[in-house]
């Protein structure tokens, strides 16, 4: 979710592949309900990859419920039903963390995994897609080159296209 653009990004994804959608996404945060803590916690495997994660990306455990949160505050169409629990748990992370909802926030994105070209870690940072491999700074890298945004928005916007290139 992006609170400044008024995104909600939403996946379904099988367990074994959350380590290439948080590469994809490169979340800032990610939430998590209890259950899917308990749940990645059965397999050493998975709970290797979450250890690996929560060293690179704040996780925030949400406990609370928020029932009903997101119908408030988006329009969720049929074929959003299945994220319904997710998205009232994103409203409501935001109405408690920053005291209010924005109006703007009401673009709901629907990732499929297909249609975005795979990029590995290792690839991302030899193609120096958003730093310099050497100096780890934006500074003669790809989105410094073609980087000519005026708006932080637009920075966000061609940052994204360029870690995320579709197929």
């Amino acid at each position: 979710t992006d609170v400044t653009t008024g995104e909600i990004n939403v996946a379904t994804i099988e367990r074994e592949q959350v380590k290439d959608f948080i590469n994809l996404v490169s979340p800032r945060e990610i939430l998590l309900h209890p259950d899917t803590v308990n749940k990645i916690s059965k397999t050493r495997e998975t709970q290797e990859a979450f250890e690996n994660i929560k060293n690179s990306i704040p996780i925030t455990v949400v406990a609370q419920q928020w029932q009903g949160a997101a119908r408030g505050h988006l329009e969720i169409e049929n074929t959003l039903e299945k994220f319904e629990g997710a998205l009232d748990m994103i409203v409501g992370y935001i109405k408690e963390t920053q005291g209010t909802i924005s109006s703007n926030l009401t673009k709901i994105n629907v990732y499929e995994k297909s249609e975005y070209l795979k990029i590995d870690p290792n690839s991302r940072k030899n193609l120096e897609l958003t730093e310099n491999a050497t100096t780890r700074q934006k500074k003669n890298s790809l989105f410094d080159m073609l980087d000519y945004s005026v708006t932080s928005l637009g920075k966000r916007t061609l940052r994204k296209w360029i870690e995320n290139p579709l197929k």
